[in-house]
């Protein structure tokens, strides 16, 4: 029973690890989508500073305006989530070394006790990386909302940038 118990807890244990490394390659992810995007942008602004020079086009330079500020402050917002996301939580590791010392100090080995003692600082362990993982996670899906807001917006942008040059 103990043995299954422990296998059952670094099990856990494992896979707060692995969704761990998923969010953070998610976030990469996203940065690099938000990269993409914001470069779409600024390769764009010696055209929307040019449309805005001309005065025929005084309606339609206010809603490109307002356009370009929607996807910065999107695009900021997501780019503040995803750090909040990446910034450093504190992760636990199951304290081995504890229960292996007082083990030492008893100077006696009983299998069943030091599997039950180390299986509970596993769970101790994935229980407090499940949290954090929960706020990662929480982040990232607000960012995905902003970045998809974003794009939408970029799209926006572009057409209307491509419109108006004709």
């Amino acid at each position: 029973m103990e043995d299954l118990r422990y296998d059952f807890s670094k099990e856990v244990y494992k896979n707060e690890c692995d969704r761990e490394n998923g969010l953070n390659n998610k976030s990469q992810i996203y940065l690099s989508l938000l990269t993409i995007i914001l470069s779409s942008i600024i390769f764009n602004i010696k055209d929307v500073y040019d449309l805005i020079k001309m005065p025929e086009f005084s309606n339609i330079n206010n809603t490109i305006i307002g356009v370009l500020v929607s996807i910065l402050v999107t695009s900021s917002i997501a780019i503040s989530m995803i750090f909040l996301s990446m910034r450093l939580f504190e992760y636990k590791n199951p304290y081995l070394f504890e229960t292996l010392k007082k083990f030492y100090e008893k100077n006696e080995y009983d299998k069943k006790i030091f599997d039950l003692e180390t299986s509970k600082n596993y769970l101790k362990a994935a229980r407090s990386n499940e949290r954090v993982n929960d706020s990662k996670a929480k982040f990232l899906s607000y960012s995905y909302f902003f970045i998809i807001l974003s794009f939408i917006l970029s799209v926006v942008f572009l057409t209307l940038i491509i419109t108006v040059k004709k």
